[in-house]
Order: C-alpha cells, then sequence, then structure tokens
C-alpha cells in the first residue's frame, strides 16, 4: 500500500519531469519558428529581387 509520502514523492517527480518536457519542447518549438521565418523572409527577399531586375530590363514603348 502507498504511504503518503511516497505519493508526495511521486508526484513532485512527476511535475519536475512535466515541466522539463514542457520546457524542452517549448524551446525547441521557438527555435522551429524562429527558423521558418528566417526561411521565408529569404525566400521572399529572393522572389522581390527576382521582380526588380525583371523590372529594370522592361522598357516601355515609345510614345508618338
Amino acid at each position: 500500500m502507498l504511504i503518503k509520502s511516497d505519493l508526495i514523492q511521486m508526484s513532485v517527480a512527476a511535475e519536475q519531469t512535466a515541466a522539463v518536457f514542457a520546457g524542452t519542447w517549448l524551446n525547441v518549438l521557438g527555435w522551429a519558428v524562429i527558423l521558418l521565418v528566417a526561411a521565408s523572409l529569404a525566400v521572399v527577399g529572393v522572389i522581390e529581387n527576382v521582380n526588380i531586375r525583371a523590372g529594370k530590363k522592361y522598357k516601355p514603348r515609345p510614345r508618338s
């Protein structure tokens, strides 16, 4: 039969385990979000650069 002190020790261990995993997973999730935003900004920058270069080559037809 479990004694009250055993239950307290088990509950403290469970709380510590949950806190460790929550902190780790939140940290991993945070880094994943940062990397996703950085990658998307890089892609948008490349697309904008291509569009700017394409616009410089465009010459409107002369109007008379």
